[in-house]
């Protein structure tokens, strides 16, 4: 019998909170430590989030990991 794992993706609501804010894409990007195309490969999904995007994120915003971040099925 065969085992198969869901496969998950964490999405986040960054982008969302900069649009509502109206944060300038330039400027996440540099207090994220990344630059304006690493961002953009982020925010259409080319690119993984990593562990310090999502620890400067929360730092950034002042949120919780919980408010910016979610787990999310992808199959």
């Amino acid at each position: 019998m065969a085992i198969q794992a869901a496969s998950k993706a964490i999405r986040t609501r960054v982008f969302d909170i900069c649009e509502e804010r109206g944060i300038k894409m330039g400027w996440l990007a540099r207090r994220l430590g990344i630059t304006g195309k690493s961002l953009s490969r982020i925010k259409g999904g080319e690119a993984p989030i990593s562990r310090k995007f999502i620890e400067k994120s929360c730092e950034i915003f002042g949120m919780q990991l919980q408010d910016l971040f979610f787990v999310e099925d992808v199959n």
